[in-house]
């Protein structure tokens, strides 16, 4: 049991360092400057979809989730309700909570914007001037503003998540 523990909580955390902190660095550093690249921006989401960082963050989500969720059990003794009205069980539900929110907004809202931004990007570098374009350029600043806006939800979420499930054990 105690090397499970061991286990699991090195999953949870280096996969959450790894999960909370690339999407700090989306939100913060890398969106916006691909907004403000325009469709220069297209050959950097297409490296980074070839590094397939669009598959690796989900995972790392998944394990996250999936290592936290098997946490929670063993902690709990098996008493998942019990354990959920202490201080300190509550606090990591609500976090648990705060950081699944944030993946479902990642995964429907972030992600498919970002990937569909990148195919415009590809799309438009074979486009010469005109308004199928222009038009196509619109739609790709649109994709990026509607994936930066669930990233910066996102962000708001796992801090919350990452912060409570920090201060839970001493609560």
């Amino acid at each position: 049991m105690h090397l499970a523990i061991i286990l699991l909580r090195l999953i949870h955390v280096l996969s959450g360092i790894f999960w909370v902190g690339t999407v700090l660095f989306n939100t913060f550093y890398l969106f916006p400057v691909l907004a403000a690249a325009g469709p220069a921006a297209a050959p950097v989401m297409a490296g980074l979809q070839r590094r397939r960082l669009m598959t690796a963050l989900p995972i790392a989500a998944l394990l996250t989730i999936a290592s936290g969720a098997a946490l929670f059990w063993l902690v709990s003794g098996g008493s998942v309700a019990a354990f959920s009205h202490s201080r300190t069980g509550a606090t990591l539900a609500g976090s648990a909570l705060l950081a699944i929110a944030g993946f479902l907004i990642g995964m429907f809202v972030t992600r498919p914007a970002a990937l569909e931004a990148g195919r415009l990007g590809r799309e438009l570098a074979s486009l010469s001037a005109g308004p199928d374009r222009e038009a196509l350029q619109r739609r790709m600043a649109a994709l990026q503003r509607r994936s930066a806006t669930g990233s910066s939800i996102m962000t708001v979420l796992l801090l919350g998540a990452a912060a409570g499930m920090a201060v839970a054990r001493y609560l």
